[in-house]
């Protein structure tokens, strides 16, 4: 059932987003959120994926922040009312909004993700500077994510977007206002 209504919102999306959904972690794999998050984005006009990883403008990323931070605090009212459905809910949209932030920046999710997972599965057990009785810290020789090289290899240039002050230009960057 649940396969039979995304397939539908594929139509509705194009063949692209259904050849990703077909793909099995390929080199072109999009997680079913993504997908989901990208057929809203299309549907009400907000921006897409552009070609390659870009910037949005402070407008554009201010108002995700607050709608990120409105999440969190909905999660933080739950977590004090000890409301499991809130947390889930406040979860499930601060998803939603970080997946279509990242669609909107072009970032090429799947390979960073890789990326992270790998380094965090590098640490180990141990108190960190949270505090937390139970933490992950990272060993001496760990190595961190390649986030910037992950972007240059999907043609992200930051150059395109800078000043000689190597200053992001706001006309430069994208946004839906």
């Amino acid at each position: 059932m649940i396969w039979g209504r995304v397939k539908q919102a594929m139509e509705s999306v194009g063949s692209f987003f259904d050849d990703l959904l077909n793909t099995h972690r390929g080199p072109d794999y999009v997680d079913r959120e993504t997908l989901d998050v990208a057929e809203f984005l299309t549907k009400f006009g907000h921006l897409t994926r552009p070609p390659c990883p870009t910037h949005l403008t402070q407008r554009k990323l201010r108002e995700r922040l607050e709608c990120m931070q409105e999440e969190l605090n909905e999660f933080k009212d739950g977590i004090e009312l000890q409301d499991l459905a809130a947390q889930a809910d406040a979860l499930i949209d601060l998803v939603y909004f970080a997946k279509g932030t990242a669609i909107m920046l072009g970032l090429p999710w799947e390979d960073l993700w890789t990326d992270v997972q790998g380094a965090n599965m590098d640490k180990i057990p141990g108190v960190g500077k949270r505090g937390h009785k139970v933490d992950l810290i990272k060993p001496m020789g760990w190595i961190p994510p390649m986030t910037l090289a992950i972007l240059q290899d999907h043609q992200y240039n930051r150059r395109l977007f800078t000043n000689t002050h190597d200053q992001v230009l706001e006309g430069r960057c994208r946004d839906d206002a």
